[in-house]
């Protein structure tokens, strides 16, 4: 997003072993100034987190982490 109008994320799918397939909310960056506190605190996330990560340098990487639950909050999981 050139204008940068919108935070930084990354959209998640999931595909599980048995062929389901669905998305999760936004990852997005605790960082970002463009974040709004409905983007920070989200109501029912799906997959039961917010996707809020926190980055780490590790080496030459930069790393974050996510739990969830597959299926939590997804519309007609079973």
């Amino acid at each position: 997003y050139p204008d940068r109008s919108t935070p930084a994320h990354i959209h998640p799918v999931i595909l599980e072993p048995d062929g389901k397939y669905y998305w999760l909310g936004a990852y997005h960056f605790s960082d970002d100034p463009l974040l709004t506190e409905k983007e920070r605190n989200p109501d029912s996330p799906r997959g039961g987190s917010s996707g809020l990560l926190t980055l780490q340098k590790e080496g030459d990487l930069w790393v974050g982490e996510r739990d969830f639950v597959l299926g939590r909050h997804v519309p007609g999981y079973r």
